[in-house]
């Protein structure tokens, strides 16, 4: 079995990064099973930003205009 998990930066509010963290692993289960992976051996789980795969102390600059 797999097993997606999402996550999200700790920018925004937890009612923004909460949902956005579980969408993400549903839309890498929802390409998955398009490319014939079976859904029922895909489990997924959002983690919002309480469990960072990364550090945000890095100083970046979003692309504009892209």
């Amino acid at each position: 079995d797999v097993r997606i998990i999402g996550h999200t930066d700790s920018t925004g509010s937890d009612a923004i990064n909460n949902p956005l963290s579980l969408e993400r692993a549903e839309s890498t289960r929802n390409y998955l099973t398009a490319r014939g992976v079976s859904g029922a051996r895909i489990q997924v789980d959002g983690r919002g930003s309480y469990e960072p795969i990364a550090s945000n102390n890095k100083l970046y600059l979003p692309v504009v205009g892209r």
